[in-house]
């Protein structure tokens, strides 16, 4: 029975819980390294070059590679809904329509808060741990050897994309983030699981090329066998807000640094605040959670 103020607060968070475990998985989840926080921030490192096995002479071998550190601060974050205390004689045996329906976009902004954040990443082309920004044709602060880490690549389109461009540009995007060596020649993305971050209107194209079942398409004057089918997964970036933005992202989903990081340093606590004074009763929930850029070693970006 929603009778009081407080009853009706330990139904939401009953249904925001049943909600929250029955809410679709957001897109950007394969691209994200999530872990706990038991701070207010955050140390991390990440390798510039990967650890090789040596034949032992003589001396032990250590120091292989250089390690470099940074920090990630966790910020509070808040939402949530204002009730008409007519609800509480109008709703006892339910929450009532208007609350469940405002509740079910509360649990849908929240799981994919984390894809609004990897898109602010992307859009300001953040830095990374390198002091160099995510997308960039060299890494000046990192010892490459002879190799360049080049994961800034520009597309052949500015405006529409037909097929046939989409493939050119896939391929050169396939062979970029394959080819990203550290500076003893040994990959970045050896064993790669492709995943390719499209625009919602670029969905379809990439698909054509892209599906398993697409075994067969169309080159702009005959149909031809299709080298690409099941070569990789193709993920909407729903965040990515415009019809004339064409930029995409190819991902190893296999990487053990992801290219995003979100730290979780306290979930979603309801309260309820009651002035009975007002015709209105507050309910809301907060939050805290840090983010930012992880690996560019394991994205490559496509600029149209």
């Amino acid at each position: 029975m929603y009778n009081s103020a407080k009853a009706l607060l330990k139904g939401i968070k009953a249904n925001f819980s049943q909600m929250m475990r029955n809410a679709p998985t957001p897109a950007f989840t394969q691209l994200i390294t999530r872990v706990k926080s038991n701070s207010d921030k955050e140390q991390y490192w990440l390798p510039e070059t990967l650890p090789a096995i040596k034949e032992w002479i003589d001396q032990r071998h250590f120091g292989d590679f250089a390690d470099k550190y940074f920090e990630i601060a966790n910020k509070d974050y808040d939402n949530g809904l204002r009730v008409d205390r007519n609800t509480l004689d109008d709703s006892r045996e339910y929450l009532g329509g208007n609350v469940e329906a405002w509740l079910k976009m509360l649990v849908d902004t929240y799981q994919d808060f984390p894809d609004e954040l990897c898109q602010l990443i992307l859009s300001a082309n953040s830095a990374c741990f390198d002091a160099t920004a995510m997308f960039a044709t060299t890494r000046p602060n990192i010892d490459t050897g002879t190799n360049t880490i080049n994961n800034l690549l520009t597309g052949t389109s500015s405006s529409t994309y037909s097929l046939a461009e989409f493939e050119t540009d896939y391929v050169s995007a396939k062979t970029a983030l394959l080819g990203l060596r550290d500076k003893n020649n040994r990959a970045f993305n050896k064993g790669a699981k492709l995943g390719i971050l499209v625009p919602q209107h670029m969905q379809d194209t990439a698909q054509k090329l892209l599906d398993a079942r697409a075994i067969r398409i169309y080159n702009g004057s005959a149909e031809k066998d299709n080298l690409y089918a099941g070569d990789a997964e193709v993920i909407v970036n729903w965040e990515q807000n415009t019809t004339t933005d064409n930029d995409w992202y190819l991902i190893n989903l296999n990487a053990p640094f992801k290219p995003f990081l979100i730290q979780d340093r306290k979930a979603p606590n309801w309260e309820v605040w009651d002035d009975m004074r007002s015709k209105y009763i507050d309910y809301g929930f907060d939050f805290r959670i840090g983010y930012g850029p992880l690996s560019p070693f394991a994205i490559v970006k496509t600029n149209n």
